[in-house]
């Protein structure tokens, strides 16, 4: 009964602002794993740390928004134990020029939370954070939305009374994806 309701909420919620002039954003994101200011080539990584996921945006009818990210990755590396890692934030954001517009520039920030489990041992390390960030999406005919982001995350802290030992992250992370826009795009 209770998924039944928060279903129907959603729902609503997104139907609201649909009808509202609002819109939805659905994504499938690529991942940088986390950078840090002495790596000396950001983009000359080999496919092994592209962390792949979902996205989604709810845009209000005007520049203000609110969507979330989810990334995982899972190792399988010769010498070392297998691991699977992820990447989970909320954010707010604000679209400089609207969400209508066919060049999007937009700022956002909010908290995230990554962690990695060793599938051997069962280790897991778990680390909560705050960014901000901005990007650029190209709305293609109607729906189709091509973007890129920038996130700067200056501290990562262990979740407090946990005893977990935190999980490493860097100090910027960059994001390519590719998604529809459902709602007012005109």
């Amino acid at each position: 009964m209770k998924k039944s309701a928060a279903l129907l909420l959603v729902l609503l919620i997104l139907g609201g602002t649909l009808h509202a002039g609002g819109q939805v954003r659905l994504t499938g994101l690529g991942s940088m794993d986390y950078m840090n200011d002495d790596d000396v080539a950001w983009w000359g990584w080999d496919g092994s740390q592209v962390m792949h996921g979902l996205g989604w945006e709810v845009l209000f009818g005007g520049a203000l928004g609110m969507g979330s990210d989810m990334t995982i990755l899972f190792r399988e590396a010769e010498g070392r134990e297998h691991s699977f890692s992820w990447d989970g934030n909320l954010y707010l954001s604000y679209h400089l020029f609207g969400p209508r517009c066919g060049l999007d520039p937009f700022v956002l920030g909010g908290f995230g939370n990554a962690g990695t489990v060793l599938y051997e041992t069962g280790e897991t390390a778990l680390t909560l954070y705050p960014f901000f960030g901005g990007g650029v999406n190209l709305l293609v005919g109607t729906n189709l939305i091509i973007g890129g982001r920038l996130y700067y995350i200056p501290y990562g802290r262990p979740v407090p009374g946990s005893g977990l030992p935190e999980s490493p992250l860097g100090t910027y992370r960059a994001m390519i994806s590719i998604g529809v826009a459902l709602g007012d795009t005109r």
